[in-house]
């Protein structure tokens, strides 16, 4: 009887642990370098100003969510968006984005991490910022594009646009930007 027993719960645990296991599961380490260059190539084109390339690193219906600012949904509204960054004389001079965790399995995963930019203003002033982000990545015919995206500055947020003042309101001004 005891056998018997012990038998139901080792096929109870068999049927229940494919469930449980693929939530969350971490990709093969060959999908992670995949991934990894991936947004080298994406860091690239960005650096690059290559809005064309930077085009094709998106699914059609992708959802951009920048930091400080409104969500943009669909590549053209996104492409609008980098187009108007570079026209307002913004230039990214290098943009280094490590993958720290990659969520999921298949043809749709999460891709966490941190990322540190450097840019110069259209005043030439020189601007530095560091943050997370998640990306949310869809295989494209064997082409991982990225189908949405947040990303978040380690900075604190400035007091004056919380209409506040600060002791280091001159400090994070020079120090932080909105992208």
């Amino acid at each position: 009887m005891r056998k018997i027993g012990l038998l139901y719960l080792f096929l109870i645990i068999c049927t229940l642990l494919p469930v449980t296991s693929g939530f969350a599961q971490k990709e093969s380490a060959s999908s992670r370098k995949d991934i990894q260059d991936r947004l080298n190539s994406l860091a690239n084109a960005i650096v690059n100003n290559d809005n064309t390339t930077l085009d094709n690193f998106y699914t059609d219906d992708a959802i951009s969510m920048p930091n400080h600012g409104k969500m943009l949904k669909g590549k053209d509204e996104i492409h609008r968006s980098n187009a108007e960054m570079t026209n307002n004389g913004m230039k990214i001079t290098s943009l280094d984005m490590k993958v720290s965790d990659i969520l999921g399995k298949g043809d749709l995963v999460d891709a966490l991490g941190t990322y540190t930019i450097s840019l110069t203003g259209k005043d030439g002033k020189k601007i530095q910022d560091s943050g997370n982000f998640l990306t949310v990545l869809e295989n494209q015919k064997g082409e991982w594009k990225v189908k949405a995206e947040i990303w978040n500055t380690d900075k604190k947020p400035m007091m004056h646009d919380m209409n506040m003042k600060s002791d280091n309101d001159e400090e994070q001004e020079s120090d932080t930007t909105r992208y």
